[in-house]
């Protein structure tokens, strides 16, 4: 949703208090804050979402007001039969037609999804439809449906922006097609009805043409377009587009005109941004010494030239002369370039922007490849990766990491299928001439099998991931379809081709859409399939086919019935088929029921993880005379087996009367298989020691009350801020137990417990009791068991029979949590009478106190990785560079010790990336101490009302409602007070020897999770963040006090209570002043 309509939504109040008395114990779906439901929405088919909650008869309902984007947007892609004709029913009713804003149509994965559309509506409701449209969007479109489309050019009045993506295999079965879809854009971009356009995006596989005469368009501002010739870029810009702002240009041909160049230009004056990208035409530079005269005023320029002949853009300082002499406001030049070294080729550096250049062999001739970086520059660059041909159709030859943005990868060899696992980290297709005989990595979701392959055995292995299969191969009979079938499950989207011979081909038919004899009925192959085609060919040589498409769900004769919707969810949602049954049997088989309870992601940190052993358990116990102290833990960790241990086979260096430094050392120690004799191997002190980070580490869990764990269990990120709401902290999480950032609510139920006597006379029988507790709890706020801990259970003296049972409730979402404790305060006031257990707590008004409950801190030594440590103590480091398109200011004085995050938070790695490049997080610090930040531990706040959150009406104003939830900050500087925002700790080895240290985090933050501010920071700027899994900390910095120049003054006690407050502003202590120095240096990993 857009800010305003959030804000809109946000606004917009129901009063469910009537409800809730009357369902005192249920949570209505009504009371979903609006993020919860448009999450639980993302589960959801864009027509179901509107098939469950779109009222149209009641447009102040709050739910439908808050799918706005739903039904204004409205796509016709991916669907089910049932899918489409609810789709249509809802633009075909005569009482309350839908009319959407934007509408999308692609034939990508359904054949003859476009024509099928129009087949269904009648000219004039589509007339209506399309007047009121300001998106239209056509993806994998003929020529005929171009055709159709233009049947609605005098209608489309208030069009703003169009895209249209042409089949590529459309427009060389005949020439005159290429014609007709030539004349249709014409028509849209130069015809004088549509004021109202102003972007627009064409994509045709040979580019469009262009001729005279053509009437000018005024209003077009921006242009993404494929064209044929530069001779069609001469037209365009001589004049068509008069008010062009931005233009980015696809060359398909070399030219098929005369060698003659325009003069006495028009110009396009208001024209800053340009992109052209030459796929090897025979671009010269006289060429674009033209392009450039009709674009004076231009500030960025993106070119990618291939294989030139013209030595020119080989040379830096003639090249950039000419930039300099047309282009005078050039601020911004991204550039790759491809050429054939030759005898007259002068190879220079260039001077006024900064290149990388390569040069390579092949067979005949020297090739150079210059580009500039980052690679890409921002989300809009087009350019592609100089690459020549290899195993892959595509190798790289520069330091360019090309397999960081490959999408579709063509295999020819069985050894390049291994290496899909370690490298194309983006590819989501393969093309493949091969038998696959590994497991894909579950980014590939298509798979096209080449004529070449030979069709698997009933022992190759299993792809549950592959959604989309085509086999360019024709298949020879039924069992191949088997076979196939039996590979690849879970299939959506399917395209083979059956045997040409008659018999042969109607088998294949009847076994992939055989039914099971089962009482469900279902498809015995592919029982997800949604949509299937094939194609007839008279001559395997000839391209004359015919396609057959069938769309696999059931197709209702009548409109679908209103879903009457339910606000009282239960537990578990029955799964559900959003298009009705037919009251026949078709041959067609029916579709698998959709289960619409949403799904936890790999990716939301928040979500329950799928690995079920971090179910909770008691793992300690301490029963005395009237009461029971509990410490629950996930059951895949026991903290006592490594606390248990005495450490008798620690050896002291003699003279020392400190031995906590050394108990902790040898834990971590025994943890990695090192010995414990310090005599030996004495303990290391210092900034580049990771036993002095151990130290460091320890001290902080201690000033959270945690017990360090040392451990050599290996354990991703993904799921660390999930297992951090349970107590259990580490590196991945360590930055949200610095800033207190999950609280939990405090109970104290008072329990009468004569319903079982026996409670209290056993462990067994105690367990049992905490177990059926938490579960009641969780059963009651329909939250996971997981967030619920007992901390002791007391009898109460006074009263006989009764006890008082401590505990808490901890979500990955602070603001969740503070629902689920306002519901259960609600429930305790009218009673639990449904619940065995619960049913005997006293009905009363129960405080909820605000605390985080903090267990161990557990520092696995796998999580640290050395290879990527770095020392910024040395000299001749830069002040800063960039990461992710924002300025990233180097530590100096600190030495980083870094954390192994490769394919810890899932097999993307963009995000710890140093090239700007698209999906990269930039780079930011936070402190080991909550000062300003929390306050919930000192002062038992609700997360609500914390007073020191300062920047959060700033925030709101910012970015809306979404800001609306406890924040936490961070800095982009490391320095400027890292004295007040850190905790030192002192390492003593021996009498009157010690050493301070202080530590900091170094993280990544997620583009677009945060909001900048100017205070609390004095120097600076603070990131203020309120989504955990937004911010994911990479390095831990550590320096020691005085190690620099200006000694660091640790801050007074005044100066601690301007931080806990927030109110005042916080002096400058530390900033450190250094000399300029040249940024010759660069940080050698990331």
């Amino acid at each position: 949703m857009s800010k305003d309509t959030k804000r809109l939504v946000s606004d917009i109040e129901f009063d469910s208090s009537s409800m809730k008395r009357v369902r005192h114990n249920i949570t209505c779906l009504l009371d979903l804050p609006d993020e919860i439901f448009l999450l639980i929405c993302l589960y959801l088919t864009p027509a179901c979402v509107l098939y469950s909650f779109y009222t149209p008869e009641k447009a102040n309902f709050r739910l439908h007001r808050i799918i706005f984007d739903y039904y204004t947007n409205i796509k016709f892609e991916k669907i089910t039969n049932g899918e489409f004709n609810y789709l249509l029913n809802l633009l075909c009713n005569d009482k309350r037609p839908l009319r959407p804003e934007s509408l999308t149509f692609s034939n990508e994965h359904i054949a003859n999804l476009m024509h099928r559309y129009f087949n269904n509506i009648d000219i004039n409701r589509n007339k209506s439809i399309f007047v009121n449209l300001k998106s239209l969007i056509l993806v994998d479109c003929s020529s005929n449906d171009l055709d159709i489309i233009a049947k609605y050019y005098f209608d489309i009045i208030q069009i703003e922006y169009l895209n249209i993506i042409v089949r590529k295999h459309d427009d060389h079965i005949q020439f005159g097609m290429r014609e007709r879809y030539d004349a249709v854009i014409h028509q849209f971009l130069f015809g004088k009805r549509i004021c109202s356009l102003h972007k627009v995006i064409i994509d045709i596989p040979d580019g469009l043409v262009l001729c005279n005469p053509l009437v000018a368009n005024q209003y077009l501002q921006n242009i993404d377009l494929a064209l044929e010739t530069i001779d069609d870029l001469y037209l365009l810009l001589g004049g068509l587009l008069p008010n062009i702002e931005k233009m980015i240009i696809q060359l398909r041909r070399s030219r098929i005109l005369s060698c003659r160049r325009p003069h006495n230009m028009p110009l396009c004056p208001r024209l800053t941004e340009f992109t052209l990208l030459e796929p090897g035409t025979g671009l010269i530079i006289d060429d674009m010494k033209s392009i450039f005269g009709y674009m004076p005023n231009l500030i960025k320029l993106t070119l990618s030239i291939r294989d030139t002949l013209d030595p020119t853009f080989c040379h830096g300082p003639k090249f950039e002369s000419i930039l300099t002499g047309y282009l005078s406001d050039l601020r911004r030049f991204d550039y790759t370039m491809t050429h054939r070294i030759g005898e007259k080729t002068l190879i220079e550096d260039f001077i006024i922007w900064t290149m990388n250049s390569v040069s390579y062999d092949d067979e005949n001739s020297q090739w150079i490849h210059i580009y500039s970086f980052p690679w890409p520059s921002s989300k809009d660059d087009k350019r592609e990766l100089p690459f020549s041909k290899d195993e892959y159709n595509s190798l790289v030859t520069s330091q360019v990491e090309q397999d960081q943005y490959m999408k579709h990868i063509i295999i020819t060899e069985a050894n390049q299928l291994v290496k899909l696992k370690r490298h194309f980290r983006r590819a989501y297709q393969i093309t493949t001439c091969l038998s696959i005989d590994i497991e894909l990595p579950l980014r590939i979701s298509k798979v096209i099998l080449t004529k070449q392959i030979p069709i698997s055995s009933v022992y190759s292995i299993v792809q549950t991931t592959v959604r989309h299969l085509i086999v360019e191969r024709r298949l020879n009979d039924e069992r191949e379809v088997c076979l196939l079938a039996r590979q690849f499950p879970n299939v959506e989207y399917l395209k083979l081709l059956f045997p040409l011979e008659k018999s042969a081909c109607i088998r294949c038919f009847q076994t992939l859409f055989s039914i099971d004899e089962t009482i469900y009925a279902n498809r015995r192959l592919w029982h997800k399939l949604i949509n299937f085609s094939t194609g007839f060919f008279h001559n395997e040589e000839i391209n004359k086919n015919v396609t057959a498409e069938k769309n696999i769900s059931p197709l209702p004769s009548t409109p679908p019935p209103r879903r009457q919707l339910s606000v009282v969810p239960s537990p578990k949602p029955p799964s559900r088929d959003i298009s009705p049954k037919p009251p026949s049997r078709d041959i067609s088989p029916k579709p698998p029921s959709r289960d619409i309870s949403p799904k936890p992601s790999a990716s939301d940190a928040s979500s329950e993880p799928s690995n079920t052993n971090h179910s909770l358990q008691i793992a300690n116990m301490v029963i005395e005379q009237n009461s029971v102290l509990i410490d629950m833990v996930p059951s895949s960790f026991n903290p006592h087996k490594e606390l248990d241990d005495d450490g008798d086979d620690i050896i002291y260096p003699e003279g020392v009367t400190d031995f906590h430094p050394y108990q902790i050392v040898a834990r971590y120690r025994k943890a990695i298989g090192e010995s414990t004799n310090f005599r030996l191997k004495p303990l290391l002190v210092g900034e580049d020691s990771i036993e002095t980070l151990v130290l460091g580490l320890e001290s902080f869990a201690h000033q959270k009350y945690c017990t360090s764990i040392f451990t050599r269990e290996d354990q991703k990120f993904d799921n660390s801020i999930y297992r951090a709401s349970t107590g259990v902290f580490d590196l991945g999480s360590i930055h949200l137990l610095a800033t207190d950032s999950l609280p939990t609510a405090n109970f104290q139920f008072e329990i009468d417990h004569s319903y079982d006597p026996e409670i209290f006379q056993s462990e067994d029988g105690i367990k049992k009791f905490v177990h059926d507790f938490c579960e009641a709890i969780s059963k009651v706020l329909f939250c996971d068991n997981n967030s619920i801990r007992v901390f002791s259970i007391n009898k109460l003296v006074d009263e006989e029979g009764k006890s008082q049972v401590k505990f808490g409730l901890t979500t990955p979402e602070p603001k969740r949590t503070e629902q689920l404790a306002h519901d259960l305060q609600t429930y305790a006031r009218s009673g639990f009478e449904s619940d065995t257990i619960l049913q005997y707590v006293k009905l009363k008004e129960y405080e909820c106190s605000w605390k985080s409950v903090l267990s161990y801190l557990q520092i696995r030594p796998g999580d640290l990785d050395p290879r990527f440590n770095f020392d910024y103590r040395k000299p001749g480091l830069p002040k800063e560079e960039t990461r992710g398109c924002y300025p990233y200011h180097f530590p100096l004085g600190w030495y980083r010790h870094a954390l192994k995050v490769l394919n810890k938070y899932g097999e993307d790695n963009t995000w710890i990336g140093r090239v700007d490049a698209e999906g990269e997080w930039p780079v930011a610090f936070h402190g080991t101490r909550s000062g300003a930040v929390s306050g919930i531990v000192e002062y038992g706040l609700l997360p609500s009302v914390i007073k020191t959150d300062a920047m959060k009406e700033e925030a709101i104003e910012a970015i809306g409602e979404e800001a609306n939830r406890p924040g936490f900050y961070v800095a982009t500087h490391c320095e400027g007070g890292s004295s007040l925002y850190t905790a030192p700790f002192t390492v003593t080895t021996f009498p009157h020897k010690s050493e301070e240290f202080r530590i900091v985090f170094q993280c990544r933050v997620q583009p677009g999770k945060f909001t900048t501010h100017k205070s609390p920071v004095t120097v600076g700027e603070a990131w203020r963040i309120v989504d955990p899994s937004a911010i994911r900390p990479y390095g831990i910095l550590l320096k020691k006090e005085g190690s620099t120049k200006g000694k660091v003054e640790d801050a007074t006690e005044e100066e601690e209570e301007e931080v806990q407050s927030s109110t005042d502003e916080i002096d400058d202590a530390t900033k450190q002043k250094e000399d300029d120095r040249v940024a010759n240096v660069h940080e050698t990993s990331e």
